[in-house]
């Protein structure tokens, strides 16, 4: 196979100029990228949530030593009322 446009290729990727009207070459600005201050917020927001770990040990501690001395009580009929009614109310 021939590739005849390797030449097209490659001017595509050198610095463009434009003509101004008095037949002066002007060279063109280089590509650029602007972010949005919501953009920003977002980079912000995971850089900043990068920072906090997955699990909250403060709440899992508590319990994790209520079940091994055997004081964590669930009331199960709650518990199913609560499943039965957010499955209910789900509008996915």
């Amino acid at each position: 196979m021939k590739i005849n446009s390797v030449n097209k290729i490659n001017q595509a990727y050198k610095p463009k100029t434009n003509f101004s009207a008095r037949g002066k070459v002007k060279k063109s600005e280089k590509d650029g990228l602007m972010l949005s201050s919501i953009a920003k917020d977002v980079q912000i927001a995971k850089t900043a949530l990068k920072k906090v770990p997955d699990v909250r040990m403060d709440k899992i501690e508590p319990i994790q030593k209520r079940i091994e001395s055997g004081t964590y009580n669930i009331d199960a009929k709650a518990v199913a009322t609560k499943m039965m009614r957010s499955g209910f109310d789900y509008k996915g």
